[in-house]
């Protein structure tokens, strides 16, 4: 009889073979023979035996922990320290017990699939080559699927109740302090012989005092003329250097004008507790042709909360303007106050949207075929490249939705041109590296004064031929092309200028788009705008799917968050990427 010989066996997908995973798959297997051999448990084979007993489980700890970042990117910022990448080690070995977590919840304990053993070096890759998620944006490991976010207020209560936040209103606290002691202008015709209750215009009783501040804050001029190219009074009449100049309709003859002065009294040593002597020159316009010079000499005391000023020529000065306030000694002012509020937040991490795919028996009769490098490279590739691009994406979605419901204050917006300016003499490729970082610098400068930190790390993710062409020539540290056995998809590049630290990152998720997405990501965990919660992931055929449940099925999901707290993100539209400027000439078209 004639045998029928097998055919060779064919291998499908070779092209897998140089698939960047390749790599960092043959490690995998490399060192799932070195603990098979030294340990005798095969992590495919055996996954339960492999991660309860500690020689083997500690061996994976080591893989799965080691080489997870490139060292020298701590060591750009002057205020990172080594403990920052003892924070990261200490992440990367909660996520593992994450996932040996749900490996146990989710397999029956008497039967792991020999598939569960892809989880730990496929969760590792994803979170390499994640590009909003490497460094970009704050991230933590969760211990369960529900933790709390405790962030402290610090509180400026004003005389009126009003709650004012230290970083965000930043601008605030001083007019605040201010207004519990206002300074009054009161205004006092010369001369002044203690006829004006001052202190009752502060709003002060018989407890009360005037502060050794009060001084004369203003003079009045009569009959000044104002020329063409002179400073124009502003609505109250007075007279200084920032007000708008007048032009030739503005020149006129004003009545009454006021000029900034400042003459305080100074301790008395006779009769009055506080005098003050000052001899004043004014030259002004008499008309547009005139000019004369005033003089005068202003004397004044302040004895019991009671003032008598004098001018020796009330032609020259009728009228003065009092800056009084109270003094605060006496505690008798009604004062702001500090306090400090905490804000708990329940994060819940949602159960992710798993993948499901369903394998015939023909590809699993064989179990030698799943530590194949080919085989195993084919599965981890696919599965990585899915769940790492809807990773991102959700991450993209997330920040896009985030600036769309920003208030105004906390979002930015501009854009720049590359094409060059008219009459600019160099080319667009000078034009952009000579004026892009400085334009950049100062939208950078309003995210800052956003929350009034200047400990933050600004973030730039944009396409990759956006990003190459801004990246200064000169930069502190540059992404490698792989860490260890993992290739990275992205590049990222820092740069430190006047201690501020930007991180450039470009990848091809970003493609062929012409906005420059950018954030703030804090230095330290004591705020936070953006943060991306990592939980743990799952691989195994123990669920089947329920459109074919007859065939076994490798499923595979990845449980995290991204949240919000206190974001800031600015947006910047590139116009003319190419360099050149669009003809906005029209062809008419030609034909019956």
């Amino acid at each position: 009889m004639p045998i029928a010989r097998k055919l060779q066996s064919t291998v499908i997908g070779r092209d897998f073979e140089r698939d960047a995973l390749a790599p960092y798959v043959k490690s995998f297997m490399d060192m799932n023979k070195t603990v098979a051999n030294e340990c005798g448990y095969d992590l495919l084979e055996e996954p339960q035996k492999a991660m309860n007993r500690p020689n083997s489980r500690n061996s994976w700890k080591k893989f799965y922990t080691e080489g997870f970042m490139d060292p020298e990117s701590f060591n750009v910022d002057p205020l990172m320290e080594s403990y920052d990448i003892e924070d990261q080690k200490a992440m990367q070995e909660q996520m593992f017990q994450n996932d040996i977590t749900a490996m146990y919840e989710h397999t029956s304990l008497a039967d792991y699939n020999p598939v569960i053993g892809m989880v730990f070096p496929m969760h590792k890759n994803i979170m390499m080559n994640m590009v909003f998620d490497k460094g970009a944006i704050q991230k933590v490991v969760a211990e369960g699927p529900k933790c709390t976010l405790t962030m402290e207020n610090r509180i400026l209560l004003d005389t009126q109740g009003n709650e004012i936040d230290m970083y965000l209103e930043q601008d605030k606290m001083t007019p605040a302090i201010d207004a519990s002691n206002p300074m009054y202008m009161i205004e006092l015709a010369l001369p002044e012989r203690e006829t004006t209750d001052v202190l009752a215009a502060c709003g002060g009783t018989v407890h009360d005092s005037m502060s050794i501040r009060t001084h004369v804050a203003m003079v009045k001029l009569t009959n000044v003329y104002i020329a063409e190219g002179d400073n124009l009074p502003d609505a109250d009449g007075v007279i200084t250097s920032r007000n708008p100049v007048a032009t030739a309709a503005d020149a006129k003859l004003y009545p009454a004008v006021w000029f900034p002065v400042n003459i305080g009294f100074k301790p008395g040593y006779n009769q009055y507790e506080r005098t003050f002597v000052q001899p004043l020159t004014f030259t002004v316009r008499k008309s547009a042709t005139e000019v004369e010079t005033r003089r005068c000499t202003l004397s004044g005391t302040m004895d019991h909360n009671k003032f008598n000023i004098y001018a020796d020529d009330n032609t020259v000065v009728p009228a003065i303007k009092l800056a009084a306030e109270l003094d605060t000694s006496n505690a008798m002012l009604d004062t702001c106050s500090v306090k400090w509020t905490e804000k708990t937040t329940l994060i819940e991490i949602p159960n992710a949207i798993p993948i499901n795919t369903t394998i015939s028996p023909q590809e699993v009769k064989d179990i030698a075929a799943l530590y194949t490098v080919n085989q195993m490279t084919k599965v981890m590739s696919l599965y990585k490249s899915v769940m790492a691009n809807y990773k991102d994406d959700k991450i993209r979605q997330f920040l896009d939705q985030s600036y769309d419901r920003l208030p105004a204050r906390a979002k930015g917006y501009n854009e720049f041109d590359y094409a060059v300016p008219e009459g600019y003499a160099l080319d667009h490729v000078e034009h952009r590296y000579k004026t892009f970082f400085d334009f950049f610098d100062t939208e950078v400068t309003k995210m800052l004064q956003v929350l009034n930190d200047p400990n933050m790390v600004i973030t730039v993710f944009g396409c990759p031929d956006l990003i190459r062409k801004i990246t200064p020539t000169e930069y502190k540290y540059q992404t490698p092309s792989s860490i260890g056995p993992v290739e990275l998809d992205f590049k990222r590049t820092v740069v430190t200028s006047d201690n501020r630290v930007y991180q450039f990152i470009g990848s091809d998720k970003l493609r062929w788009t012409d906005e420059l997405v950018c954030i703030l990501c804090p230095r330290n965990s004591n705020r936070v705008t953006y943060r991306i919660y990592d939980y743990q992931m799952y691989v195994s055929n123990e669920i089947r799917n329920i459109s074919n449940p007859a065939l076994p099925a490798i499923h595979a999901f990845e449980r995290w968050l991204i949240d919000e707290y206190q974001p800031v993100q600015t947006r910047i539209k590139i116009l003319n990427r190419d360099g050149r400027r669009k003809a906005t000439t029209t062809t008419t078209p030609v034909g019956p």
